[in-house]
Protein backbone atom coordinates (compact mmCIF):
# COMPACT_ATOMS: atom_id res chain seq x y z
CA UNK A 1 0.00 0.00 0.00
CA UNK A 2 1.30 3.56 -1.14
CA UNK A 3 1.62 5.76 1.68
CA UNK A 4 1.89 9.46 1.25
CA UNK A 5 4.46 11.21 3.93
CA UNK A 6 2.58 13.19 6.23
CA UNK A 7 4.04 16.62 7.47
CA UNK A 8 1.83 17.03 10.45
CA UNK A 9 -0.15 14.98 12.37
CA UNK A 10 -3.27 16.60 11.03
CA UNK A 11 -1.94 15.65 7.84
CA UNK A 12 -1.68 12.25 8.60
CA UNK A 13 -4.75 12.04 10.05
CA UNK A 14 -6.76 13.47 7.25
CA UNK A 15 -4.93 11.20 4.85
CA UNK A 16 -6.03 8.48 6.86
CA UNK A 17 -9.43 9.35 7.30
CA UNK A 18 -10.23 10.55 3.95
CA UNK A 19 -9.67 6.44 2.96
CA UNK A 20 -13.19 5.71 4.44
CA UNK A 21 -14.56 8.78 2.12
CA UNK A 22 -16.16 8.79 -1.05
CA UNK A 23 -13.76 9.29 -3.31
CA UNK A 24 -14.31 12.14 -6.13
CA UNK A 25 -13.70 12.14 -9.46
CA UNK A 26 -10.48 14.65 -9.47
CA UNK A 27 -7.72 12.07 -9.91
CA UNK A 28 -5.12 14.51 -11.59
CA UNK A 29 -4.96 17.32 -13.37
CA UNK A 30 -5.83 21.14 -12.45
CA UNK A 31 -10.08 20.69 -12.10
CA UNK A 32 -10.05 23.91 -11.29
CA UNK A 33 -9.70 24.41 -15.11
CA UNK A 34 -12.77 22.47 -16.08
CA UNK A 35 -15.44 24.42 -18.31
CA UNK A 36 -18.40 25.96 -16.30
CA UNK A 37 -20.82 23.22 -17.80
CA UNK A 38 -18.84 20.27 -16.82
CA UNK A 39 -19.12 21.82 -13.16
CA UNK A 40 -22.74 22.85 -13.44
CA UNK A 41 -23.30 19.07 -14.46
CA UNK A 42 -21.72 17.84 -11.29
CA UNK A 43 -23.53 19.97 -9.48
CA UNK A 44 -27.18 19.23 -10.72
CA UNK A 45 -30.21 18.23 -8.97
CA UNK A 46 -29.41 19.84 -5.46
CA UNK A 47 -32.11 20.40 -3.17
CA UNK A 48 -29.67 22.20 -0.64
CA UNK A 49 -26.58 24.30 -0.66
CA UNK A 50 -24.54 25.06 2.35
CA UNK A 51 -22.08 27.52 3.26
CA UNK A 52 -19.15 27.57 5.37
CA UNK A 53 -19.03 31.35 6.81
CA UNK A 54 -15.27 32.60 7.82
CA UNK A 55 -13.06 32.39 4.75
CA UNK A 56 -15.73 31.49 2.00
CA UNK A 57 -18.96 34.29 2.70
CA UNK A 58 -16.77 36.21 5.00
CA UNK A 59 -12.93 37.44 5.57
CA UNK A 60 -11.61 34.78 7.66
CA UNK A 61 -11.39 37.22 10.98
CA UNK A 62 -14.64 39.26 9.94
CA UNK A 63 -16.92 37.94 11.97
CA UNK A 64 -17.29 40.84 14.61
CA UNK A 65 -17.43 43.49 11.38
CA UNK A 66 -20.53 41.25 10.38
CA UNK A 67 -22.16 40.64 13.67
CA UNK A 68 -21.80 44.39 14.47
CA UNK A 69 -23.79 44.89 11.03
CA UNK A 70 -20.19 46.41 8.57
CA UNK A 71 -21.20 43.43 6.11
CA UNK A 72 -20.06 45.54 2.96
CA UNK A 73 -16.54 45.43 4.77
CA UNK A 74 -16.87 41.53 6.20
CA UNK A 75 -18.13 40.20 3.16
CA UNK A 76 -16.05 38.68 0.03
CA UNK A 77 -16.35 40.33 -3.37
CA UNK A 78 -19.25 38.78 -4.72
CA UNK A 79 -20.54 36.85 -1.68
CA UNK A 80 -23.57 39.32 -0.35
CA UNK A 81 -25.25 39.05 -4.20
CA UNK A 82 -24.88 35.65 -4.62
CA UNK A 83 -26.72 34.60 -1.23
CA UNK A 84 -29.34 37.31 -1.91
CA UNK A 85 -30.07 36.11 -5.64
CA UNK A 86 -30.23 32.37 -4.27
CA UNK A 87 -32.64 33.05 -1.78
CA UNK A 88 -34.70 34.92 -4.59
CA UNK A 89 -34.71 31.86 -6.50
CA UNK A 90 -35.76 29.57 -4.01
CA UNK A 91 -34.76 26.72 -6.33
CA UNK A 92 -32.44 25.24 -3.02
CA UNK A 93 -32.79 25.63 0.80
CA UNK A 94 -29.71 27.51 2.01
CA UNK A 95 -27.77 27.09 5.13
CA UNK A 96 -24.71 28.00 7.20
CA UNK A 97 -22.52 25.45 8.89
CA UNK A 98 -19.47 27.62 10.50
CA UNK A 99 -17.24 27.80 13.23
CA UNK A 100 -17.81 30.88 15.44
CA UNK A 101 -17.42 32.27 19.11
CA UNK A 102 -20.62 34.93 18.11
CA UNK A 103 -24.17 33.87 18.87
CA UNK A 104 -26.11 32.59 16.24
CA UNK A 105 -29.36 35.20 17.17
CA UNK A 106 -26.66 38.30 16.68
CA UNK A 107 -25.40 36.64 12.94
CA UNK A 108 -28.73 35.64 12.10
CA UNK A 109 -30.31 38.87 12.97
CA UNK A 110 -27.94 40.39 10.49
CA UNK A 111 -29.03 37.90 7.50
CA UNK A 112 -32.32 38.99 7.82
CA UNK A 113 -32.80 42.50 9.29
CA UNK A 114 -29.60 43.64 6.91
CA UNK A 115 -29.52 40.89 3.90
CA UNK A 116 -33.23 40.45 3.80
CA UNK A 117 -32.71 36.48 3.85
CA UNK A 118 -33.80 34.08 5.95
CA UNK A 119 -30.76 31.10 6.44
CA UNK A 120 -32.94 27.50 6.14
CA UNK A 121 -30.35 25.59 7.88
CA UNK A 122 -28.61 27.67 10.69
CA UNK A 123 -25.66 25.90 12.20
CA UNK A 124 -23.09 27.64 14.33
CA UNK A 125 -20.40 25.73 16.17
CA UNK A 126 -21.56 28.31 19.70
CA UNK A 127 -25.03 26.97 19.42
CA UNK A 128 -25.47 25.54 23.14
CA UNK A 129 -27.96 23.04 21.43
CA UNK A 130 -25.53 21.08 19.44
CA UNK A 131 -22.92 21.08 22.99
CA UNK A 132 -20.58 23.71 20.94
CA UNK A 133 -19.40 21.13 18.79
CA UNK A 134 -17.20 22.48 16.03
CA UNK A 135 -15.91 21.63 12.64
CA UNK A 136 -14.11 19.18 11.74
CA UNK A 137 -15.46 16.75 14.32
CA UNK A 138 -18.44 14.60 12.24
CA UNK A 139 -20.90 15.40 14.95
CA UNK A 140 -21.68 18.54 13.45
CA UNK A 141 -22.05 17.05 10.10
CA UNK A 142 -24.63 14.49 11.07
CA UNK A 143 -26.57 17.22 13.30
CA UNK A 144 -26.72 19.07 9.72
CA UNK A 145 -28.39 16.19 8.02
CA UNK A 146 -30.78 15.73 11.26
CA UNK A 147 -31.87 19.28 10.91
CA UNK A 148 -32.05 19.56 7.31
CA UNK A 149 -34.30 16.02 7.81
CA UNK A 150 -36.61 17.70 10.25
CA UNK A 151 -37.20 20.97 8.68
CA UNK A 152 -38.14 19.26 4.77
CA UNK A 153 -40.49 16.91 7.20
CA UNK A 154 -41.77 20.04 8.94
CA UNK A 155 -42.34 21.72 4.98
CA UNK A 156 -44.13 19.06 3.64
CA UNK A 157 -46.07 18.26 7.04
CA UNK A 158 -45.48 15.09 7.44
CA UNK A 159 -42.50 12.58 8.95
CA UNK A 160 -43.59 10.06 6.16
CA UNK A 161 -41.91 12.46 3.58
CA UNK A 162 -38.97 12.04 0.98
CA UNK A 163 -36.16 12.38 2.85
CA UNK A 164 -33.52 14.75 1.10
CA UNK A 165 -30.50 12.30 0.51
CA UNK A 166 -26.92 13.42 1.58
CA UNK A 167 -25.89 13.79 -2.45
CA UNK A 168 -28.85 16.39 -2.69
CA UNK A 169 -26.92 18.83 -0.94
CA UNK A 170 -23.84 20.95 -1.66
CA UNK A 171 -21.08 22.12 1.33
CA UNK A 172 -19.35 24.94 -0.10
CA UNK A 173 -15.99 26.20 1.66
CA UNK A 174 -12.71 27.51 1.59
CA UNK A 175 -11.20 24.25 4.31
CA UNK A 176 -10.23 21.25 1.92
CA UNK A 177 -10.74 19.44 5.51
CA UNK A 178 -13.66 20.93 6.53
CA UNK A 179 -15.50 22.03 3.54
CA UNK A 180 -14.52 19.03 1.35
CA UNK A 181 -12.98 15.71 3.27
CA UNK A 182 -15.65 15.45 5.77
CA UNK A 183 -18.50 16.31 4.54
CA UNK A 184 -17.61 13.95 1.08
CA UNK A 185 -17.13 10.89 3.84
CA UNK A 186 -21.19 12.00 4.82
CA UNK A 187 -21.63 11.44 0.89
CA UNK A 188 -22.73 15.15 0.22
CA UNK A 189 -21.41 17.00 -2.81
CA UNK A 190 -18.36 19.80 -2.31
CA UNK A 191 -17.36 22.58 -3.61
CA UNK A 192 -13.69 23.78 -2.95
CA UNK A 193 -13.05 27.47 -3.07
CA UNK A 194 -9.28 26.85 -3.54
CA UNK A 195 -8.13 30.15 -4.24
CA UNK A 196 -9.65 31.69 -1.09
CA UNK A 197 -8.05 28.85 1.25
CA UNK A 198 -5.42 30.36 3.07
CA UNK A 199 -4.59 27.51 5.20
CA UNK A 200 -1.13 25.74 4.36
CA UNK A 201 -2.30 22.28 5.85
CA UNK A 202 -5.43 23.14 3.45
CA UNK A 203 -3.92 23.25 0.58
CA UNK A 204 -1.38 20.54 1.51
CA UNK A 205 -3.96 17.65 1.97
CA UNK A 206 -5.92 19.15 -0.93
CA UNK A 207 -2.71 18.15 -3.61
CA UNK A 208 -1.48 15.52 -1.65
CA UNK A 209 -5.32 14.18 -2.42
CA UNK A 210 -5.72 15.46 -5.82
CA UNK A 211 -8.90 16.80 -5.31
CA UNK A 212 -10.57 13.91 -4.68
CA UNK A 213 -13.10 14.68 -2.18
CA UNK A 214 -14.09 17.77 -4.05
CA UNK A 215 -17.03 17.52 -6.57
CA UNK A 216 -16.32 20.68 -7.96
CA UNK A 217 -12.77 22.99 -7.69
CA UNK A 218 -13.33 26.58 -8.15
CA UNK A 219 -11.36 29.70 -7.30
CA UNK A 220 -13.43 32.30 -5.34
CA UNK A 221 -17.18 33.12 -4.99
CA UNK A 222 -17.20 35.09 -8.64
CA UNK A 223 -15.87 31.74 -10.48
CA UNK A 224 -18.83 29.44 -8.29
CA UNK A 225 -21.08 32.08 -9.17
CA UNK A 226 -20.45 31.32 -12.74
CA UNK A 227 -21.21 27.49 -12.18
CA UNK A 228 -24.13 28.06 -10.05
CA UNK A 229 -25.62 30.19 -12.54
CA UNK A 230 -24.77 27.68 -15.21
CA UNK A 231 -26.51 24.73 -13.36
CA UNK A 232 -29.65 27.33 -12.79
CA UNK A 233 -29.33 28.26 -9.03
CA UNK A 234 -28.95 31.66 -9.93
Amino acid sequence: MTRHPAKSPLMAECIFFGAAAASRRHASGEPENESDTDRARELADAKVILFDMGGTLIGDHDYTNFVEGRILEAMKPGALQLIRDLAARKRVMLGIVSNTGHPPEAILRVFTEQIGIAVDVPIFSSDPRIDKVCKPRAKIYAITLEVIDMLNARAQGTTACDAIQPHEIIFVGDSYVNDCQLPASFEMRTVYLKGQDTHATSREIAAVTKYRYATVVCHDIADLRNVLTEAGYV
